[in-house]
């Protein structure tokens, strides 16, 4: 309940609020799901997607559909190319999740896919680097849950601010 209520508390309304809604719903669930089992569902990606896409259509071109569309683009083929050059180092699942991050953070500006990436990574790096440290077992990073957690926080700080 608290991504919702810092949603609430952001300042985002009426059509923007359902869509913000909707996206954060599908990209907790997916962030759970690859917390579990390192598995990032096409099905539920593209939902996300849909859904997102449908609630945020009835406010025509107020928004900023340029800035979605080709920063969900752009990291989406920059993160396929990624999982093709590292033989699927960089899951097929992660590349697919980007759509969505790349649409809700991109709404609000393009340059706010980079840094919602870049803290993603970062977190992910910490925990890497605090794994080792401690000698934990060494088991698969689900980037995803990373990447959802910095795109809600980039999203709610970039609302509150506007």
């Amino acid at each position: 309940m608290a991504p919702f209520g810092l949603l609430l508390a952001s300042g985002v309304r009426g059509w923007e609020l359902a869509a913000y809604t909707w996206w954060s719903l599908g990209l907790l669930v997916l962030a759970f799901v690859d917390a579990a089992v390192l598995r990032l569902p096409h099905r539920l990606t593209a939902a996300t997607t849909a859904g997102t896409l449908v609630l945020l259509a009835p406010l025509g071109l107020t928004g900023s559909w340029s800035g979605a569309l080709i920063g969900a683009g752009c990291i989406a083929a920059y993160y396929l190319a990624v999982h093709v050059v590292t033989r699927g180092g960089l899951g097929l699942g992660d590349a697919a999740l980007m759509v969505p991050i790349g649409f809700g953070v991109g709404w609000l500006g393009w340059q706010l896919i980079i840094v919602a990436v870049v803290i993603g990574h970062g977190l992910g790096t910490v925990t890497i680097v605090v794994r080792r440290l401690t000698h934990a077992a060494r088991t698969p990073l689900p980037l995803g849950s990373y990447l959802v957690a910095a795109s809600f926080a980039v999203m709610v700080a970039a609302v509150a601010v506007r």
